[in-house]
């Protein structure tokens, strides 16, 4: 993203913003990737078929909706009870990228209507404020059906927070350099089960048997792997942000940058900058 601004405004503090959070949801195909067959022959089996619709729904990562994790794997939504909170929501796709996306437990601002949910269409992005007051760990989630099952639903906390003090930068330069590579990676939509599992009441013991995937979560279909199912890690290119020109030290992503995911870097500038 680049974010422009008029000269003068931006710096390492956002007015009247305490927080921001980017959040993408998109049901991402991958039957339409350049990369199936090479999963394929990678965790596929002789009996996969690439035009079985069972197949290619298994393929459509409901879940991969919020920044490419499912299930409550993506981390870093922290907030702070009272703090100012700006929710930059992205929607992607086709037809089937229409989200209903309901935050539980605390309400936002919208066009001067308090509101828990919000609609977002393909190709459109919505911004709203929130100013949390409400404690605890709660579901920010897409309430359209499939997409819910399918594991487009994660978690946000909110905690009472000492008050921390700074300075915002000041000056600028003339030049600013960001180091951008696309990288190929295998990328893992649902890393931990836990949640999923303990979710639909699955034990341990039935975890472990191939068909259980399909009696005692619906997320299984995405996510289980097994004779004939490639699993939940896929390979994917992504963009992430070096140090220097020589793109030998990746630049660490800091705790406010957690949550993004799959997405690349947010890169902010200057009008009188060059970039």
């Amino acid at each position: 993203f680049t974010l422009r601004v008029s000269v003068g405004t931006l710096s390492s503090f956002q007015r009247e913003v305490d927080r921001e959070f980017f959040l993408l949801f998109s049901v991402l195909d991958e039957n339409l990737s350049w990369y199936l067959e090479n999963n394929m022959k990678m965790f596929g089996s002789r009996e996969s078929d690439l035009y079985n619709a069972d197949f290619q729904e298994s393929n459509k990562m409901h879940g991969v909706s919020v920044n490419g994790f499912m299930y409550g794997n993506l981390l870093g939504l922290d907030l702070c009870d009272g703090e100012r909170v700006a929710w930059h929501a992205l929607g992607l796709g086709t037809e089937v990228d229409i989200h209903g996306v309901y935050f539980q437990g605390n309400t936002f601002q919208r066009e001067g209507v308090t509101r828990d949910t919000l609609s977002l269409f393909p190709h459109t992005t919505v911004t709203v404020s929130m100013e949390p007051d409400n404690d605890g760990t709660f579901e920010v989630s897409c309430q359209t059906s499939d997409h819910y099952l399918g594991g487009m639903r994660q978690h946000y906390t909110v905690k009472k927070c000492r008050e921390q003090g700074g300075s915002p930068a000041t000056g600028s330069t003339p030049t600013v350099s960001y180091f951008i590579a696309a990288e190929e990676l295998e990328w893992d939509y649902s890393p931990s089960r836990d949640w999923e599992l303990e979710k639909h009441n699955s034990t341990v013991e039935n975890r472990n048997i191939p068909c259980s995937a399909f009696c005692f979560s619906p997320g299984s279909i995405f996510v289980q792997q097994g004779a004939n199912l490639i699993g939940s890690k896929y390979k994917k290119v992504v963009f992430r942000e070096y140090t220097d020109a020589t793109f030998r030290t990746r630049k660490e992503r800091h705790a406010q940058e957690e949550h993004l995911g799959i997405l690349g870097n947010v890169v902010s500038q200057l009008l009188s900058n060059h970039f």
